[in-house]
């Protein structure tokens, strides 16, 4: 065996399990540079992408909650963001994310519209949930 074919075998050996797991080393340098109270987009292989906050970081999956997702108005005006739990079928709000599933995620920004849209639904909803002094 030549001594560049060994390099190269070893080169593939170690970078095969790296190049794998992606998803892993993408969540795992997230841990390491952001807190997880902030809002991230994750965007999955299928296409689809959901917004929320990390609850937690396992070896293979991501738990993510206070979730949103864009779906198409039925009035056909534009996109419209959906909070996770207010489906027919009535899911908690937690989704856990297989790593290999992930594509990429973001930070998402404070001034950014899907951040500003969460915020002004946590509003709405904190006002709903105050109860009402009685006028005397």
């Amino acid at each position: 065996m030549t001594t560049e074919l060994a390099i190269t075998l070893a080169a593939a050996l170690i970078a095969s399990p790296l190049l794998m797991n992606v998803g892993y080393w993408l969540i795992a340098i997230y841990e390491k540079r952001y807190k997880y109270p902030e809002l991230i987009a994750v965007f999955l292989s299928n296409g689809k992408k959901c917004f929320g906050r990390v609850k937690k970081i396992t070896r293979r999956e991501l738990h993510l909650q206070d979730i949103y997702y864009l779906t198409s108005d039925p009035l056909n005006i534009g996109k419209v963001l959906v909070k996770l739990g207010d489906e027919m079928h009535g899911p908690e709000d937690l989704m856990i994310i297989n790593k290999d599933h992930i594509i990429f995620f973001e930070k998402l920004k404070a001034e950014g519209k899907i951040a500003q849209a969460i915020v002004m639904h946590h509003q709405i909803m904190s006002e709903k949930a105050m109860p009402r002094k009685a006028k005397t």
